[in-house]
C-alpha cells in the first residue's frame, strides 16, 4: 500500500483497486499542519490503513520541520499509542 500526499486536495491518501480512497485530510494555519479527519472505506477497515496514513502525515511533518495540530480523534489515539510522534504535535492549550 502506497500513501500519496495529494497537495491539491490537502490529503494523504491510499487509492485502492476499484477507485475507493482512504484519506487523512489536512489544512494549514499559520504554518501549522492541521490534521482534520481520517476516512477508510468500510471494505478496507481493520487492516491498518488509517495508521499508515497517520504515520505518513506525521513523518512528513517531521521531515519538513512542521508543527501539527490534531483535530481528528483517530490521530489523537494514534499518537497516544505511538508517543515517538509527540514531538511534532502542538499541545492543545498552547494558545497558538
Amino acid at each position: 500500500m502506497e500513501v500519496h500526499n495529494n497537495k491539491k486536495l490537502f490529503r494523504f491518501q491510499v487509492v485502492f483497486d476499484g477507485g475507493e480512497t482512504a484519506l487523512l485530510e489536512y489544512r494549514w494555519k499559520k504554518g501549522d499542519m492541521l490534521l482534520m479527519r481520517t476516512y477508510v472505506p468500510v471494505a478496507h477497515r481493520g487492516k491498518g490503513v488509517a495508521s499508515l496514513l497517520a504515520a505518513a502525515a506525521l513523518d512528513y511533518a517531521r521531515a519538513n520541520n512542521l508543527v501539527v495540530q490534531v483535530f481528528c480523534p483517530f490521530i489523537e489515539l494514534f499518537i497516544q499509542k505511538n508517543p515517538q510522534y509527540s514531538d511534532v504535535v502542538r499541545p492543545a492549550n498552547s494558545g497558538a
